[in-house]
């Protein structure tokens, strides 16, 4: 008689578009883990893997030494989890990026079905920006609504600003969660038994949705650039964009064949170079109805 294996654990990432969710993964990516884990993400492209870790790839899945593998998310999360099913041998922990603007709890509760089960929710939330966001007439509500329904909440950023204003950012969060959540200050990278809820509560998993049908929805555009685009001309150009601009990130040619990544999440702009020559553009996000953002220009 063959013996019932036990159900792969699932802990679901979220927080709102540049929170800091891929840093949180990477650094446990980077850690390892003692256990067979599956880091499910959006996509590749944000994901840093060092060269030292990667064992294999095939194109749909990147296997590091350290016992962690990442994968891309399907079209579906139930087609995402019925992947990860099919695994021989399936994981013990997946580990359950969501979308920036998702609710995490309902990908949660996706972790309800056979063969799985939640670890909690963490939801990642940006300390420098947390009183705007909350009180933006546009994504206020999306944005408490990932904090409510967190087992914990890891303020990021913090490093950014004075310790009053981190005191302050970090009440705030307090005040936003629902009782007995943790709430955490990000110092460094994050292993994964910090990352891990104490004490998760699968009654948040029937905490109603507050977001109404008219809450707010998002358009996605990819830009490509005609040639390289210099440092200056990229700060230039995300100056340009307008407030309904809420997430650029991307990867562009540089000057010299120096390739260029892209991080802005309002008001923060990162820069940087790469290793990698996988230029893929850059992905902007509005809210939906919005005008298109202005096109990429290049180096004359």
């Amino acid at each position: 008689m063959t013996a019932r294996r036990a159900p792969t654990s699932v802990l679901v990432i979220g927080g709102y578009l540049g929170a800091g969710k891929t840093t949180v993964l990477n650094g446990v990516l980077a850690a390892g883990t003692r256990q067979s884990t599956l880091v499910v993400v959006n996509d590749f492209g944000a994901v840093s893997v060092d060269a030292a870790l990667l064992e294999a790839t095939d194109g749909s899945t990147i296997t590091l030494t350290n016992g962690c593998a990442c994968c891309q998310a399907a079209s579906s999360i139930v087609e995402t989890f019925a992947g990860i099913a099919e695994r021989r041998p399936p994981p013990s922990l997946v580990l359950l990026e969501a979308s920036g603007v998702a609710d995490p709890r309902e990908l949660a509760r996706h972790a309800m079905t056979p063969g799985f089960c939640s670890v909690g929710v963490v939801t990642v939330v940006d300390g420098t920006t947390v009183g705007a966001r909350v009180t933006d007439p546009r994504v206020g509500r999306l944005v408490r609504r990932q904090l409510e329904v967190a087992d914990l909440a890891l303020v990021t950023k913090l490093d950014l600003v004075d310790g009053a204003t981190a005191a302050r950012a970090l009440e705030e969060v307090n005040q936003l969660v629902s009782a007995g959540t943790e709430v955490k200050a990000l110092q460094g990278a994050v292993g994964l038994e910090e990352l891990v809820p104490r004490s998760p509560r699968p009654q948040l998993l029937d905490v109603p949705s507050r977001l109404a049908a008219a809450e707010v929805t998002f358009d996605r555009y990819l830009l490509s650039a005609n040639g390289p685009v210099s440092p200056g001309v990229l700060e230039t150009w995300v100056a340009s964009l307008g407030p309904e601009v809420v997430r650029a990130k991307g990867v562009v040619e540089g000057p010299a064949s120096e390739v260029l990544v892209v991080q802005w999440a309002p008001p923060h702009l990162e820069i940087s170079s790469s290793s990698s020559k996988d230029v893929t553009g850059i992905v902007v996000i509005t809210t939906h109805g919005s005008p298109a953002p202005p096109p990429l220009p290049v180096l004359r």
